[in-house]
């Protein structure tokens, strides 16, 4: 596959890594508890909050594996990514107020007073590995898209990535996090609303957008998904959802209870409108992009294909900023998460319990 990524697009690219650079340096002086750190002191505004907790559901691995769905199976892409939103709004609902009230530094530390110790140590010592895992994909998502527009080998790709994200990650505890949430919110807005157009500009409009696919393509239920399937992957997503570390962190990181389910109503309401500006293109693709499918090219470029396609000079390495912007968004709650837990559920817990605050903020 073609790219074609020039001068405008790398100086976006690195332009962007600096400001988050300089974001986390800005907060890396001002972190002296362990609260600060992982719970940003619980000072965050819910508008922040409920956009960072947007953004940390929401990475390339997103785009790479909803825009592959909607361009081989159509409007059943778009059913599914909603289950995000039905998880987001039962855990706004039910869980809020209770994580906000908890007043806890790591997830899984309230299991010790409510159950025993045993329980916290083991939802410790089973979760950290499927988070790594589960994050490792992602961090693949970012390295397809990235080795298209740039045209970097995928494993190349992969692992500078990987180590920009590791490296970010260690800077600014969690008002770095939701700042730089912020920023990647608005890069990922605009490469993402300036590509919309774009493609159903060249289809036709959106009448043509079901023209010459399966005859299923527009149903909310087709190809090989079942209604069966789509009820089991809501149930997975909400369970999912609401005992995901980041995502609770959210919950207990503002002032109050209130600002703790308005943070989350607002995040219901991006998951809402989000996805259709991505997966409507991707099925757009199908008539715009037939040789996807087509060895060696594969419909997981889809979203790739149509940035390099219809973006100009500078706008693509917006996209691929954007990129980066959702995928380090999760990863940099999940790290900054998975590190509270290890700090107050393992070192603390079981190797230094009289640590000093300084000490812990070190090891977190």
């Amino acid at each position: 596959m073609s790219h074609r990524l020039e001068t405008a697009d790398h100086i976006v690219i690195l332009g962007y890594f600096a400001l988050l650079t300089l974001i986390g340096l800005y907060f890396w002086r001002r972190v002296r508890h362990t609260r600060d750190l992982f719970a940003a002191g619980g000072n965050v505004p819910w508008w922040l909050t409920g956009i960072s907790f947007y953004l940390t559901g929401f990475s390339a691995f997103s785009f790479v594996a909803y825009s592959e769905m909607a361009y081989r199976y159509g409007l059943v892409a778009l059913t599914l990514a909603w289950s995000a939103a039905a998880a987001m709004l039962a855990g706004t609902i039910f869980l809020a107020t209770r994580w906000q009230r908890a007043r806890i530094v790591s997830p899984v530390e309230f299991l010790e007073a409510c159950f025993n110790p045993a329980l916290r140590q083991i939802l410790v010592w089973t979760g950290i590995p499927l988070k790594v895992i589960y994050d490792g994909l992602k961090i693949y998502a970012t390295g397809i898209f990235v080795s298209v527009g740039l045209g970097y080998d995928l494993r190349t790709s992969i692992l500078v990535t990987g180590l920009v994200m590791l490296l970010y990650t260690f800077m600014g505890g969690l008002w770095a996090v939701m700042v730089t949430d912020y920023v990647q919110f608005i890069v990922l807005t605009l490469g993402v609303v300036v590509l919309f157009p774009l493609v159903f500009s060249r289809l036709g409009g959106f009448d043509a957008l079901f023209q010459g696919v399966p005859a299923d393509f527009g149903a909310p239920v087709g190809g090989p998904i079942t209604p069966l399937y789509v009820f089991a992957f809501y149930l997975l997503v909400m369970l999912s959802y609401n005992g995901n570390w980041a995502y609770a962190q959210r919950f207990y990181s503002v002032r109050d209870e209130r600002e703790a389910r308005k943070a989350g109503l607002l995040a219901v309401a991006f998951k809402l409108a989000g996805p259709p500006l991505f997966i409507l293109p991707a099925i757009a693709a199908r008539t715009l992009m037939p040789e996807l499918m087509v060895p060696p090219n594969t419909p997981q470029y889809t979203y790739a294909a149509l940035a390099l396609e219809f973006l100009p000079a500078g706008l693509m390495g917006l996209m691929i900023a954007a990129m980066f912007s959702a995928t380090m968004s999760t990863l940099s709650a999940d790290y900054n998460v998975m590190a509270s837990v290890i700090t107050e559920d393992v070192y603390r817990r079981l190797i230094d319990p009289g640590a000093t605050q300084r000490r812990l903020v070190f090891v977190g």
